[in-house]
């Protein structure tokens, strides 16, 4: 059997970003771990207002969705320029970086409990 790296990375990066947007979202909505998103924080400190959990959601999963989107593209240009077998590289950094954050949302749910 061979092994499909590539199969192996888009498994891994959806789903520890659904596990962070599940974690992230049972955290604002007990309001008991403190913001670490970037983006949602920056937009939380322009408002100058409370964002319901509602509306961190909201923004995690468009920002999530625009990740992937990218991140499709990036394996479409690869295949048209033909390095569909060497492919599975491009999702070496987001993954790794997405398993990190994987940790850091286990850590503060388990700092829950």
């Amino acid at each position: 059997m061979r092994l499909n790296l590539n199969r192996i990375m888009w498994i891994l990066f959806y789903a520890g970003n659904i596990y962070d947007v599940i974690v992230s979202w049972i955290g604002w909505h007990n309001n008991s771990i403190i913001e670490s998103n970037l983006v949602v924080g920056i937009l939380w400190g322009l408002n100058n207002s409370y964002l319901s959990p509602l509306q961190e959601l909201e923004i995690v999963i468009a920002m999530k969705l625009f990740l992937f989107t990218i991140f499709m593209w990036a394996m479409k240009l690869a295949e048209v320029l033909h390095a569909g077998k060497y492919a599975w590289i491009i999702l070496v950094a987001p993954t790794i970086l997405t398993m990190v954050i994987v940790a850091w949302d286990t850590q503060l749910l388990l700092g829950l409990l």
